[in-house]
């Protein structure tokens, strides 16, 4: 077997091909694909270096782990990070990324496991995996090599849109009055309604709006990653790919002609995935983040989407859209004199506390 590192992300388009046909035998979801995990790693150049481990037997791919090495501090300390990428603190997330093998093939991963010893990091991240093959044989080798660090455990929900019937009634009985309610409310008052599917052309006004409206959210709540250009610069480069490519959406709801809410994200057979969703808050009274999934989940059906991922997150309204949830595969591990700190101070808090992806 042959393994290569790949430090320049440009270089992972030349893998393309062989790169796809490893991920659909992994049963690797959207956010592994090479287009993702390239644009992301391109997008955070400036802050993230780039880790990508090769493997290949007799000139076939058998294995990818798309890694990211980054520097995060606790406090005044500084420490190396090697994550997924997409699990960088203070950028934006690839949902289900996860580390790609062939199944049955753990003569690959013991080599990436080699690899991965040899690179100069503290903590090792690989967080919200797809329960696959490829995701237990890798966690369990971490395991065994590495002091285990306890990750949070996170969730997926995923909607299954009905053939026929009301979109509406998938949600929980109170969502299904309120969502009732606030439209009555709009058509009372004389208020337009307005659900678009946002062209290839108009994502960069979009993205823009979407990022001034996060800010204004959630800047007085902590702060917003969309403070931060290169979040702004991925999620209009990504969605920008995905539409050109056909594997995207983006949508929004209009109320009077203003932007209310949006939603972006990316589709590959029957599934969507959703990745982010935003709303003005001049509207909050209406429930516009409720509205774009119903307007949404309607055109989905009708481009033949049956299922419907609200993304990796515990939170509660994901239910209540009907979501069944899938508990996600994750680990953390330490080594050197990060170890012993991981034991024997409150670092360990810290870090459950305070490292993780952005949402």
């Amino acid at each position: 077997m042959r393994t290569s590192l790949v430090e320049d992300p440009k270089e992972l388009a030349d893998h393309e091909e062989r790169w796809e046909a490893l991920r659909h035998e992994a049963g690797g979801t959207i956010f592994s694909s090479n287009l993702m995990v390239r644009t992301w790693l391109s997008s955070y150049r400036g802050s993230v270096g780039s880790r990508v481990i090769l493997i290949e037997d007799k000139g076939e791919l058998v294995a990818a782990a798309p890694l990211a090495i980054h520097v995060h501090r606790i406090g005044m300390v500084p420490m190396k990070v090697l994550s997924l990428a997409g699990g960088v603190t203070g950028k934006l997330y690839l949902g289900t990324n996860s580390v790609l093998c062939r199944p049955g093939r753990d003569d690959a991963l013991d080599l990436m496991m080699s690899e991965i010893k040899r690179m100069d990091w503290s903590l090792l991240s690989s967080l919200n995996m797809l329960d696959s093959w490829s995701s237990r044989a890798y966690r369990q080798m971490v395991a065994d090599r590495w002091h285990e660090v306890s990750a949070p455990p996170m969730k997926m929900y995923t909607v299954t849109i009905p053939d026929k019937g009301e979109i509406v009634d998938l949600f929980s009985k109170n969502s299904r009055r309120n969502i009732k309610k606030d439209l009555k409310h709009l058509k009372d008052r004389g208020s337009k309604v307005t659900f678009n599917n946002i062209p290839l052309e108009d994502i960069p006004r979009a993205v823009d709006i979407y990022a001034m409206e996060h800010i204004e959210r959630w800047g007085p709540k902590g702060g917003s990653y969309f403070r931060d250009p290169e979040n702004v610069k991925f999620l209009s480069t990504i969605v920008q790919e995905a539409l050109s490519r056909g594997c995207g959406f983006a949508r929004e709801i209009l109320i009077d002609g203003e932007v209310a809410a949006q939603n972006f994200g990316f589709m590959e057979g029957g599934t969507e995935y959703s990745y982010r969703v935003g709303m003005n808050n001049a509207f909050t009274e209406h429930s516009p983040g409720w509205l774009i999934k119903l307007y949404g989940l309607e055109a989905a059906r009708s481009s033949g989407i049956r299922q419907h991922v609200l993304g990796v997150g515990n939170e509660e309204h994901k239910s209540h859209m009907g979501g069944e949830e899938t508990t996600l595969l994750g680990i953390r591990a330490s080594r050197g004199l990060l170890s012993p700190m991981m034991v024997l101070s409150s670092a360990a808090g810290a870090i459950r506390k305070r490292f993780g992806p952005a949402k």
